[in-house]
């Protein structure tokens, strides 16, 4: 959990400081610490990190992932929605690991 603490810290202060690739590095290496229980905040802003850098079928993959283990929290839904609003917008409405999904046979 200090780990977890003094990674947030460290992201914090790299956001402020308009390092997105440092943040966005921070963000996923806490992302994997806390796999078992994902935080739709470090979700999040791993969106805005990714999409500042403009990269942003990356970044509508992670806003999705926020969206998915959110909850009911609905002031970062809604933050959150907006990202992706923006995001679909900017990709034509697919992130690059987006595929048609398979048929089954019948």
């Amino acid at each position: 959990m200090k780990q977890l603490r003094e990674l947030f810290q460290r992201r914090n202060s790299r956001e402020g400081s308009g390092d997105d690739a440092g943040a966005e590095k921070e963000l996923r290496l806490s992302a994997d610490l806390n796999q078992s229980q994902p935080d739709p905040y470090i979700w999040y802003h791993l969106a805005l990190a990714q999409d500042h850098q403009k990269k942003y079928s990356e970044a509508l993959e992670s806003v999705n992932h926020s969206l998915r283990v959110m909850g009911t929290n609905a002031d970062l839904g809604n933050l959150a929605k907006g990202e992706q609003g923006r995001l679909l917008t900017l990709t034509g409405g697919a992130s690059s690991s987006q595929k048609a999904p398979a048929q089954s046979p019948k």
